[in-house]
């Protein structure tokens, strides 16, 4: 690709940045902001893989504007990130804050969500993507009751799903019902979900279409795992990762893809592996756009000579290596959150920044200015991470070079030193480049990175070579150093020392040894004297017939086929047909012997047909054995102590050691020759006869020993060993300790015991039943002892029972191991046993292997354990409990000891989090008996838990309008009672002062009294606002107002938010006096002192009650230290109404009597923005509030 359409792909990416940026808005959810930040962190990845591209075909002073344009580039990716920092910490912050003020202040609701709206139920969706939906907009409105989610779910169904909801409920209506319920309701006509088996079935049989891209498949694959229930029987652990990389990758169409997913590391999560995969399809797809762009390498067949090979001997100007990308601050943009990016301030947004006119000093670039500029530092990293050498000097290339193995001609070697590592290769002058072999580059030991290149090599024999690349190295020859270009070649070729190093030393021709080879035939001729062994056909054995001889008892077995899903069927016909066609199956009509296939995709997509004669003929066939020989056969050792008998002899062999022949060393010479004529000496292993494996664990060791069984029914040993426990082996119970001895002896011996029938022998008689072969494992077995399993299925074996006195071998090497400790790495189970116990926060695992010990009922498990006891006595299955660094555990959950029990509940208490999660968790980590009676017992007490909180409002209350000068309209209400006493409340709107005055009575006069006190204070007020007690709706009442000329507005009857000012006063005095109630002083004091406080708080324009209502702050405590300025903003809020009625609209309001839910009739008139009067179809007319009614098409005929 060359420089002009480079450089169009480079605008294409500004571009994007550009629509990116403008997209970016206030208005953004914080979904679309993570997608833009992908976005241009995918633009940026881009750009820097063109600009790389681009750098190695510009020179000279286009260099100097490339960087600008790069700079240019990152400080656009540096404004949009920042942008999106920006919006995303106030997204956030305003979100917690609000939140926090919903679940702790009933009457208020969260701001930001105030203007959310709901999209209905759409054709094209699924119904649990319109539930997710649905919930995601409640949690945001708060809306938390059940009775109003109901409401909303009723209200965003679509009319068809209203209708069938209403038809599933009959005879009752949804209302009636939880939310929850209705939700399963819809799901199970809408979504009925099939088998978990047909999930399953789905998802393994799903693979990659042929048009379908990466990041698609990945997310089907993501869908069909929702509901297959990919956990764990055992521990209940979610194992859906695991099978989603398995799918992944066993069903990608690309299997280059294939086999680059599977070098990467076995603990890289599934996203890993997504983004890995996307990354080489989008890098292929990119390749395969330049291939048809570029011009090939054979339109630049230019092939010089050793005299015309064309150089670049310039080393003024060192390019950078391909793939190198512009250092940048990783620590630049997290600075930056919050701030302006023009100018590093904090109080305004960079969109109205007074520096966006402004041009850098630095940089002399509009739009920020010098102390945020990162042009200079990126100069100097960028300029700094181009000191390196260049690639190489001739682009599309062939040069003759010798790297194939020479035949015929001497060769002349050198030895020189590459990287300190001393290095022969062959001097060749013909060789226009010097080259290695990447096995030998390999075993140089050398980590220098290899660059790309597109230099083409070319043989004598014509044979042209792509090298896998170049990389830069030192080499040192004598006294002389220097810095070469190695090439490495992914081939068997010599290396070959060519005339570009020759170039850089002075060689001493004179001790540069000449080595003759002898003279092979030529490539060409071998292939062709032996071309039908390199045929594409299958080859064949001629001469001879292949037999198999069944056992005596043998009968045959015809074993019916196995189903195969559909989408394979059509490609496992046609490899069988291949398989008929090659001569390699004969199709019969008959057969008494029938074996099950076994299709298992090769890695380029086709079928290998497989059969498992597991089930059917090796079963009869005798066992034929030819096991390799090892240097134990042929050198037999002798018993477990044979390098104690030894010491003495091996002492003499010891380097600097004196030879001196005493007394112990003619005991050890004797001591052998007696072992030599012992019974107990190794015998040579004889494949006709049955082989004993003997295995035994003390607490110091493993031991195991391989025997062969003669007809006299005596044992001969063929092989002893024994190793030291590990320091993680050692905290393993007994019966761990004996399942570990036998896996480890089986390992150890896996040449002889594999592909043949032997006896298994231990002393340790829970594991005969355990690991045996014909048994199945208990369902509650420890973890260990499942792995262990799995692992012996894989050996055809017996398991017998020896008394320890009958077992001398294996024990006494068990006591006295000869090899030293496996390196100490603690395997997988021991790590995840490690994990559950330091899981407990609150309990260290000190603390619970201590009280484990004293523990009366745990420190009979634990003796049992270590001493390998039957467990089925104390209550348990022997592989049901297992022992880890002296604590218990109970398949993967802790044994708590019961001195610790209450710790480890108060931990789980942790959040009240209710007796169901509670018990979810503990079923987690931890284990003892009766502990879910123990949670619940623990909830039933919780003062906090069985305390009920207040219902939030159901939608946001209409706003008073404002008032604009003190006691223009007053609040009232009651609060209590609270300690035998009841409020008298009276709250001012424009200033915010409250009075409160205690009361053992609430009637009419006492209203008067008071309110007759505060109009003498504080004049009589315009409007009075009170709810529908009997006090405040009395004629004594009325008549009291109406002669003082004040309006009196009632709440609508049931509907308190209403009169939200008067509500939230009496839950504020309500929580605050409930946390003064120990301290000092009687309710009186109290009264005065939180008064006080409230009248001197500032509101939001830092005006507080008392210079409102009095024109004046008034001196407190707190004016000793400091006296804080306020300043008058007056407020004023606007308020829409979402909707309204007309007058003679038909509606249906609600009945609160013990009539039916609704009542009928028409709208007579408005009061108000959210009040209206209805006259009822019975004559009555009744005052409602909007949130009370609803429009209605019922005519009132029936």
């Amino acid at each position: 690709m060359d420089a002009a359409q480079l450089k169009a792909k480079r605008g294409t990416v500004k571009a994007l940045l550009t629509k990116t940026r403008d997209r970016i808005t206030e208005e953004c959810t914080l979904q679309q902001l993570e997608v833009y930040e992908q976005n241009v962190e995918g633009y940026r990845t881009r750009y820097d893989n063109i600009q790389d591209e681009l750098d190695e075909l510009i020179t000279g002073d286009e260099r100097e504007a490339q960087d600008d344009y790069r700079f240019d580039i990152y400080e656009s990716i540096t404004g949009i990130k920042v942008q999106i920092l920006d919006y995303k910490n106030k997204l956030l912050g305003t979100f917690a804050s609000n939140l926090r003020t919903n679940t702790s202040s009933p009457g208020t609701q969260l701001s930001t969500t105030s203007n959310l709206t709901f999209v209905p139920y759409q054709k094209d969706e699924t119904f649990t993507n319109f539930i997710k939906r649905l919930e995601t907009f409640m949690i945001l409105k708060g809306n938390t009751d059940n009775k109003l989610k109901v409401y909303i779910l009723l209200h965003a169904l679509s009319p068809h799903m209203h209708e069938k909801l209403y038809n599933m409920c009959a005879p009752e209506e949804p209302i009636t019902k939880d939310y929850d319920v209705l939700v399963e309701m819809l799901k199970d006509y809408f979504e009925p979900r099939p088998s978990v088996w047909s999930l399953q079935n789905r998802f393994i049989c799903r693979t990659q279409e042929p048009n379908e891209s990466i990041f698609e498949y990945a997310t089907e694959l993501k869908k069909l795992s929702q509901h297959c229930n990919f956990t764990c029987e055992k521990c209940k652990h979610c194992t859906a990762n695991a099978f989603l990389t398995l799918q992944f990758i066993r069903g990608l169409q690309d299997t280059d893809i294939r086999i680059q997913l599977l070098q990467e590391k076995n603990d890289a999560t599934f996203q890993e592996f997504i983004n890995k995969a996307v990354t080489i399809e989008f890098s292929k797809s990119e390749n395969q756009v330049m291939s048809t762009t570029v011009p090939t390498s054979t339109s630049f067949n230019v092939q010089p000579t050793s005299h015309q090979v064309k150089e670049n001997h310039n080393s003024n100007y060192m390019r950078k290596p391909p793939n190198s990308k512009l250092e940048t601050n990783d620590g630049y943009f997290s600075k930056l959150a919050g701030k302006c990016y023009r100018c590093g301030q904090e109080n305004h947004k960079a969109n109205v920044c007074k520096f966006r006119s402004e041009f850098c000093r630095k940089c002399n670039k509009l739009g920020h200015i010098g102390r945020v500029c990162m042009s200079q530092a990126r100069v100097a990293n960028y300029r700094k991470s181009h000191q390196v050498y260049d690639e190489l000097p001739i682009q599309n290339e062939e040069y003759e070079v010798n790297v194939l193995h020479n035949a015929k001609s001497d060769k002349f070697m050198v030895n020189i030193h590459i990287e300190d590592r001393q290095f022969c290769m062959e001097v060749d002058t013909g060789a226009a480049l010097s080259s290695i072999s990447y096995a030998d580059y390999k075993a140089l030991n050398i980590d220098n990175k290899i660059f790309k290149t597109n230099v083409q090599m070319k043989t004598y024999t014509g044979e042209t070579i792509k090298p896998k690349g170049v990389c830069f190295v030192t080499c040192r020859y004598k006294r002389q150093t220097f810095v070469g270009k190695l090439y490495i070649i992914n081939q068997d070729v010599d290396p070959i020392f060519g005339r570009d190093w020759i170039r850089e030393i002075s060689l001493d021709w004179a001790e540069i040894k000449l080595l003759k080879s002898e003279e092979n035939l030529q490539l060409e001729e071998i292939l062709k004297m032996y071309e039908d062994v390199f045929t594409d056909k299958i080859g064949t054995i001629p001469n001879e017939k292949g037999c198999l001889i069944l056992k005596p008892d043998a009968t045959p077995i015809f074993f019916k086929p196995r189903p195969v899903p559909y989408s394979r069927k059509e490609k496992i016909e046609k490899e069988l047909d291949r398989l008929e066609k090659d001569g390699i199956l004969t199709k019969v009509e008959h057969s008494d012997w029938g074996t099950p296939i076994v299709p298992i995709d090769k890695p380029n997509g086709d079928i290998r047909i497989c059969a498992d004669y597991k089930v059917t003929l090796n079963k009869c066939i005798q066992d034929m054995n030819y096991p390799i020989p090892r240097i134990d056969d042929i050198f037999a050792q002798m018993n477990g102590d044979l390098a104690s008998i030894l010491h003495p002899l091996n002492q003499l062999l010891r380097k600097g050691w004196k030879f001196t022949w005493t007394g112990e060393c003619e005991r050890s010479f004797n001591k052998v020759k007696e072992e030599i004529c012992n019974e107990n000496v190794l015998v040579h292993y004889n494949p006709d006869l049955p082989v004993t494996l003997a295995t035994d664990a003390s607490p110091i060791g493993l031991g195991a020993v391989l025997s062969h069984r003669y007809p006299d029914g005596s044992d001969r040993p063929i092989a002893f060993a024994s190793r030291a426990l590990t320091i993680c082996e050692k905290n393993y119970s007994q019966i761990d300790k004996e399942a570990t001895a036998i896996y480890w002896g089986i390992k150890k011996f896996f040449q002889y015991v594999y592909g043949r029938k032997f006896i298994l022998i231990t002393d340790n008689k829970p594991l005969t039943t355990i690991f045996n072969p014909y048994k199945s494992l208990p369902a509650l077995s420890a973890t260990r002892m499942l792995h262990y399993a799995l692992f012996l299925s894989g050996f055809d074996y017996t398991i017998e029972y020896k008394r320890t006195s009958e077992h001398g071998n294996a024990d006494y090497l068990s006591r006295f191991p000869q090899e030293p400790p496996d390196v100490h790495v603690p395997d997988q189970i021991y790590r995840f046993q490690a994990n559950q116990i330091g899981t407990l926060n609150t309990i260290t695992h000190q603390t619970i292997k201590q009280e484990t010990k004293v523990d009366p009922n745990l420190s009979v498990i634990l003796d049992a354990l270590e001493t390998g006891k039957c467990l089925k006595s104390l209550g348990y299955e022997n592989t049901e409990i297992t022992l880890q660094d002296g604590c218990l555990l109970k398949g993967t959950r802790v044994m708590i000891p019961a001195t610790l029990r209450s710790n480890i509940l108060q931990e789980l208490h942790t959040g009240h989090l209710g007796m169901v999660k509670m018990k979810a968790l503990g079923r987690s980590y931890c284990y003892w008996q009766n502990m879910d009676r123990d949670i619940e017992e623990m909830v039933r007490k919780c003062k906090y838990c069985c305390e009920k909180q207040n219902n939030p409002p159901k939608v946001q209350s209409h706003p008073w309008e404002p008032t604009r000068e003190p006691w223009q309209r007053v609040h009232i209400d009651f609060a209590g009672p609270v300690n035998g006493l009841f409020y008298f409340i009276i709250v001012d709107t424009f200033s915010k002062w409250v009075e409160v005055i205690p009361t053992k009575t609430t009637t009419t006069d006492f209203c008067i009294k008071e309110l007759r006190r505060l109009f003498t204070n504080f004049g009589i007020c315009l409007v009075l606002v009170s709810d529908n007690g009997p006090q405040f709706t009395s004629h004594v009442f009325k008549n009291f107002l109406n002669s003082n000329g004040v309006i009196h507005k009632l709440s609508p009857a049931f509907h308190p938010a209403s009169n939200g000012q008067a509500e939230r006063s009496v839950q504020t005095i309500k929580n605050h006096l409930h946390c003064m109630a120990d301290e000092p002083g009687d309710i009186n004091l109290k009264i005065s002192r939180l008064l006080m406080q409230l009248r001197k708080v500032p509101n939001a324009e830092g005006m507080s009650p008392y210079m409102l209502m009095l024109g004046r702050d008034v001196r407190t405590r707190l004016d000793i230290l400091m006296k804080p300025a306020v300043s008058l903003v007056p407020e004023n809020k606007s308020y829409k109404v979402s909707r309204s009625f007309h007058e003679g609209d038909r509606v249906q309001v609600r009945n609160y009597t013990r009539e039916s839910k609704w009542k009928f009739g028409n709208v007579k008139r408005k009061e108000g923005a959210v009040h209206y009067w209805i006259l009822l179809d019975d004559g009555r007319l009744w005052r409602r509030h909007v949130d009370q009614m609803r429009p209605t098409h019922y005519g009132g005929e029936g």
